[in-house]
């Protein structure tokens, strides 16, 4: 799960129907969709007929690829996303993103990185061993490689790598249980 699916697919909500397997903010191969999310459902799932759907195509990896206009009410989220500045989401949207991941809990990691909240600053202090202005944002910048349609099974390759490190930083300060990672991270099969 990247930071796409977290902050940004509830952009889109309105026109995602069925699971979601994976989304993205860029592909390479269409750099002029850069106000966009690339999306793939799970079992290759094609949908046609949706009001912000620009087209689909069929990556190298075999999979049905949606490209989703965001709408222009969320474009200034969307730059917020890509600087990272997560906390200055307008306080609908960020309802709007506890509403999409069904969360009802205001103590989760989520809520704590979109409100800035003290205990999560303190968490990340004593783990990064470092004083952390108030200013700072709680989580770091979207990384492109992470936030791209993979190209090849290095950009595979280096999304597993990522998300095995997350996992492991998430176990050590144990805000989520081990088997959370089970259901909640997708990783492609090829």
């Amino acid at each position: 799960m990247n930071k796409t699916y977290i902050y940004m697919l509830p952009s889109i909500s309105q026109n995602i129907v069925g699971a979601v397997k994976s989304c993205y903010i860029y592909d390479k191969n269409y750099p002029h969709y850069n106000k966009h999310i690339f999306v793939v459902y799970e079992n290759n799932h094609f949908i046609d007929d949706s009001d912000d759907l620009v087209f689909n195509y069929t990556s190298g990896f075999n999979e049905i690829v949606h490209v989703y206009r965001i709408p222009e009410k969320y474009y200034n989220e969307f730059e917020k996303f890509k600087l990272g500045k997560y906390s200055e989401f307008n306080y609908n949207y960020k309802i709007q993103i506890f509403a999409f991941h069904q969360i009802t809990d205001s103590k989760c990691r989520l809520a704590k990185v979109l409100f800035k909240h003290p205990d999560m600053r303190l968490e990340l202090e004593q783990v990064l061993d470092c004083k952390i202005p108030s200013h700072q944002e709680l989580s770091s910048i979207p990384d492109d490689r992470m936030e791209s349609y993979p190209k090849s099974i290095n950009d595979l390759e280096y999304s597993t790598n990522i998300i095995e490190i997350k996992k492991s930083y998430l176990v050590k300060i144990s805000i989520y249980p081990k088997h959370h990672f089970e259901s909640q991270i997708l990783i492609r099969k090829l």
